[in-house]
């Protein structure tokens, strides 16, 4: 009985590899894409309430600082 060389043991291997890693990323890609996009709204939102409050108490002070 012959033995296939190293190289295409390896080769298979990684293939098989690939193949799982496929079929997990077809299905889980979307969830985990959902939940990340969620986290990234998130914190757009956070961030846009942080800017306006600081943005308000800019005015405020200027108000202020500065009369008409």
């Amino acid at each position: 009985m012959k033995r296939e060389p190293a190289w295409v043991k390896a080769l298979t291997w990684i293939g098989s590899g690939l193949v799982i890693l496929g079929i997990g990323v077809m299905f889980y890609a979307p969830a985990i894409g959902k939940k990340l996009r969620q986290k990234s709204v998130v914190k757009t939102e956070l961030k846009t309430e942080e800017a306006s409050s600081a943005t308000a108490k800019k005015s405020y002070h200027l108000k202020y600082l500065y009369p008409k």
